[in-house]
């Protein structure tokens, strides 16, 4: 089965989603927006390059390799969402991982904002951690420990009584700065 909108009789790459979905890219689109994505040389062939992401996660992303008609991420589903940005980042989308980074944080769901907190704390996104986290604060040790990276559970157990305690005087940036004195 074809996209319905990337199906360019004229594009010289096609890639299978997960779920056998095609989507004809062109080359300069790739190597003008991404830089994730194998090379030009490559990409040769007639053979689709098969990704692990379903296509509803491809059918937005690939949006973003066609400026300016970039999607709107107004009416996407929290958990689509998540999706596009993990590709945006594992692919280096870059207008997606921009805009991705601009509404992960539109869920106040606590299980959400784990996710939040795991997606902000593997691409190093302190901004989105301190936003995040912020809101975590209340929730049990044991249910927030794993949104973190190895590196940053050592720093989320030892803050998580001071910052129990000190709630009301939570400001902009607090988390990413006691990370960092932490962590050196």
């Amino acid at each position: 089965m074809k996209s319905q909108i990337f199906n360019k009789f004229d594009a010289e790459v096609t890639f299978k989603s997960s779920d056998g979905v095609l989507f004809a890219i062109h080359k300069r689109n790739l190597a003008q927006h991404t830089g994730g994505f194998p090379p030009e040389e490559t990409c040769a062939g007639p053979e689709a390059i098969e990704l692990s992401e379903e296509s509803e996660t491809l059918e937005l992303l690939f949006q973003f390799v066609y400026p300016p008609d970039n999607p709107s991420l107004n009416e996407v589903p929290f958990t689509t969402l998540l999706k596009v940005a993990h590709a945006a980042e594992k692919y280096m989308v870059y207008i997606a991982r921009s805009a991705c980074r601009m509404f992960n944080l539109k869920s106040s769901d606590k299980e959400d904002l784990k996710s939040i907190v795991k997606y902000a704390a593997e691409n190093s996104y302190t901004d989105i951690i301190d936003a995040a986290a912020s809101l975590l604060v209340p929730e049990p040790l044991h249910s927030t420990i794993f949104c973190f990276t190895t590196e940053l559970q050592t720093t989320w157990v030892n803050l998580n009584p001071l910052l129990h305690s000190s709630l009301s005087n939570l400001s902009s940036g607090f988390i990413s700065r006691a990370m960092d004195s932490y962590s050196t």
